[in-house]
């Protein structure tokens, strides 16, 4: 499953539990910080909520089904790339 994982919520994943059943899953990240998520998606505290739900997602995993592969996807957009450099060197 590929997704952005703003609505992945703990409430939403305990309504689903069939997501612990996918061979894997991958987020789609915006941005690499809150400034450069919100240049794109126009959502105050998206970057954040989508780190946490994915933090609280991967905690139940390790319990449900630690074989489930979970990834990130970096969405390369004209407008965020060229601050990449400072956050691969640090």
């Amino acid at each position: 499953m590929i997704t952005n994982g703003y609505m992945l919520t703990p409430k939403r994943t305990e309504a689903q539990p069939g997501l612990f059943e996918l061979d894997s899953i991958r987020v789609s990240l915006y941005g690499v910080d809150e400034d450069s998520y919100y240049y794109v998606t126009r959502r105050r505290g998206a970057y954040q909520a989508v780190i946490q739900n994915m933090i609280e997602f991967l905690k139940a995993r390790n319990v449900t089904n630690p074989d489930l592969k979970a990834g990130f996807n970096y969405i390369v957009l004209p407008e965020i790339y060229l601050v990449w450099p400072e956050y691969l060197i640090s």
